[in-house]
């Protein structure tokens, strides 16, 4: 039997969300919200609770019985603060007006980091116990890369399955387009440009590759399009350029994709359309290069890794025992069964899409909420977010 969400519960949900609306936690300073969230772990009273040397807060709740293991993930970072002149309230106010809280990071994610800490408590308070394994992270840098601080928490508990609370406004999420940046360098020749003949100009060359790029794969969106390539900024050298051809020329590429996509399919992609470029250049041409932006990862501990700038897709079947487990219970206590895809990367990325553990999403929040000016969720939401979780961790867990 699931326990219900007394007003107790809801409202102690909505000042923990209010607390982590306060506190500041822009990527690699989020030390902050990372202490919130560990503190309110140990408010529940039961298993280990402590931040690991990855910055990430965790709470191990171990049960009685054999059963799997269960990981719960929030991210506690937040983009930079933007456009803080547009605001129509403090950033970090923890404002509450008409229903909603404000704040920097608390839909992408931190409310749904206070849903599932209150939805455990409530849980732990009915005298529920886990049959398995329940693992709660709130996790450093997502937004710097998606699971590259999180990696060292799966390896320790290598859970069976896993629910990324990413915003869903309480619907379960059963996939995510994957997300890479792609880096292309041309190597010409300078020279004079009243003698552009004896150069080779990798500008004009890398022009031809962003408009045969644009003209393959059009930017339409994510309904429905599982293949999305876009220029998203180019730079050639010398720069500023005095009456010189450019010699060199660097372009990034941002992909959105499917999961029949792969590392080095999205490469050949890129190639494949210098290559045609090349075949109607009329002269020498530079060379050619393609590979991933690094991504150097340093959290607020000073844990520190350099990946590529590559996060799978992932999909988890409808008629799995996750996804059937989740709509069972979300139904029982009478919520939203529709099933959706985020358009956005999450942690997802690494935890199913590259590792395989079976995943899906069920947060606070409306997706197209996140990274805007005037940042906020509704209370129905965290309301609706805390229940839904508590139901679903009950039923995988029971």
């Amino acid at each position: 039997m699931i326990p219900a969400i007394t007003d107790e519960f809801k409202d102690k949900a909505v000042r923990l969300c209010t607390s982590l609306a306060q506190a500041r936690s822009e990527t690699g300073s989020e030390r902050s919200a990372v202490e919130v969230a560990v503190s309110a772990f140990k408010d529940i009273g039961v298993g280990e609770s402590f931040i690991d040397g990855a910055g990430n807060a965790v709470l191990d709740l171990l049960g009685t019985e054999a059963g799997p293991t269960l990981l719960v993930d929030g991210h506690a970072d937040s983009i930079p603060l933007h456009s803080a002149d547009k605001w129509s309230c403090d950033p970090f106010g923890g404002i509450i007006r008409d229903g909603r809280l404000y704040g920097l990071g608390i839909c992408d994610q931190k409310a749904s980091i206070g849903a599932m800490v209150i939805a455990t408590e409530a849980l732990v308070r009915s005298g529920w116990r886990p049959k398995g394994r329940l693992v709660l992270v709130a996790s450093a840098s997502e937004e710097q890369m998606e699971g590259a601080a999180l990696r060292p928490v799966l390896e320790r508990y290598r859970p069976d399955m896993a629910i990324t609370t990413e915003p869903t406004d309480a619907r379960i999420f059963t996939s995510q387009r994957g997300r890479a940046k792609i880096e292309m360098r041309l190597e010409g020749r300078p020279s004079h440009a009243g003698h552009s003949s004896l150069g080779v100009n990798a500008a004009s060359f890398a022009a031809g590759v962003i408009w045969k790029i644009a003209s393959s794969f059009p930017r339409l969106g994510s309904s429905g399009v599982q293949l999305d390539i876009n220029c998203i900024d180019m730079l050639s050298s010398p720069y500023p350029s005095v009456s010189t051809i450019p010699g060199g020329a660097t372009v990034r590429f941002d992909a959105r994709f499917g999961p029949e996509q792969t590392r080095d399919s999205l490469l050949s992609h890129v190639m494949e359309a210098a290559k045609e470029v090349e075949a109607e250049w009329v002269g020498e041409s530079p060379g050619i290069e393609v590979g991933y932006v690094k991504a150097i990862v340093t959290t607020w501990t000073g844990y520190r890794v350099e990946v590529d700038e590559f996060a799978d897709a992932w999909s988890t079947p409808h008629d799995s025992p996750l996804v059937k487990s989740a709509i069972s219970a979300v139904g029982e206590i009478g919520s939203d069964s529709r099933l959706g895809s985020y358009s956005f990367c999450t942690n997802g990325s690494i935890i199913c899409g590259e590792l395989g553990i079976p995943t899906i999403g069920f947060g606070v929040g409306e997706e197209d909420g996140a990274h805007r000016i005037d940042e906020s969720v509704t209370i129905d939401s965290i309301h609706r977010g805390t229940a839904g979780l508590a139901a679903i961790i009950s039923s995988i867990l029971s």
